[in-house]
């Protein structure tokens, strides 16, 4: 079924419906000078508001980490 899915023209057509970024979406965080050594690529940065955050310690003070949170559940749920 995911093959058959994946086939499907229509699944590429869609992803690229996808807006690239918000429009409203705040970068404060992954912008800030002291992370920005953690983005390895600053075309993908984290929204401050789905961003991963850990606990602070003393080599990353802002408990920052270039990620964002993802529910798969809701993915695997829209794929089909």
């Amino acid at each position: 079924m995911l093959e058959a899915k994946l086939a499907n023209a229509q699944l590429y057509k869609e992803f690229e419906t996808i807006p690239r970024r918000k429009d409203n979406g705040s970068y404060i965080c992954a912008l800030h000078e002291e992370n920005k050594r953690l983005n390895f690529d600053p075309n993908f940065l984290p929204y401050d508001d789905n961003r991963i955050r850990l606990t602070p310690t003393r080599d990353n003070r802002m408990g920052y980490v270039n990620a964002s949170l993802i529910t798969v559940i809701e993915l695997w749920i829209n794929l089909f």
